[in-house]
């Protein structure tokens, strides 16, 4: 239920917004097919960051549909770095082609 509330709104904004850029860019089916699972991946990690961080604030978090309060924040934070990797595996072949989107995803990952 959570994975498909979060493919439903971060998941896609960043893919949305991920494709947009690479058709502009004149990116071939394979590259986008790749940056698409990219931004999927990468849409989780926000959001699973996202309901980590809002756990430690003052209010608790908002929502009861988050991941850190359905499995915990220590499976939470497993769950991200898996994202991560997967992630990293989407882009892998690109190199230091795709540095600045995973230097974006090496922040959002931080020291979890």
């Amino acid at each position: 239920v959570v994975r498909e509330i979060h493919a439903k709104k971060t998941m896609a904004l960043f893919r949305a917004a991920v494709r947009s850029a690479a058709i502009l860019c004149g990116a071939s089916t394979i590259d986008l097919g790749r940056l698409t699972r990219f931004s999927e991946h990468f849409g989780l990690v926000f959001q699973i960051r996202d309901d980590i961080q809002d756990q430690f604030a003052e209010s608790g978090g908002d929502t009861p549909h988050s991941l850190p309060k359905l499995i915990g924040v220590p499976r939470a934070k497993q769950e991200l770095v898996r994202e991560a990797g997967l992630c990293r595996d989407a882009l892998g072949i690109y190199g230091n082609n795709a540095e600045i989107l995973l230097g974006i995803l090496d922040h959002l990952v931080g020291d979890v």
